[in-house]
């Protein structure tokens, strides 16, 4: 069975994150077209807003990945905040 997700909007400055809770992995969407996705054990993975992708290790090092080397969480595509204001 798999874990319902938890999803919070900040309408100050327009950011969305997404606790999946089978993985407790945590998804940010920010207003600039950035999402980034911090998992448990440390590891981030950084999608720019120009579609650059990092992954960035528990120790700090970074290093540029593939798209397809995302999780499928940060995959997701970004929820629009104002579609939330207008339920």
């Amino acid at each position: 069975m798999a874990w319902p997700s938890l999803s919070e909007t900040s309408t100050q400055v327009g950011t969305w994150h997404t606790t999946h809770g089978e993985g407790g992995i945590e998804v940010f969407y920010f207003p600039g077209g950035q999402t980034e996705a911090h998992h448990p054990g440390g590891l981030k993975e950084i999608v720019f807003a120009d579609g650059h992708v990092r992954h960035v290790t528990p120790d700090g090092a970074e290093r540029d990945v593939p798209p397809e080397a995302l999780s499928s969480e940060v995959r997701q595509p970004a929820p629009r905040v104002d579609d939330e204001e207008a339920a």
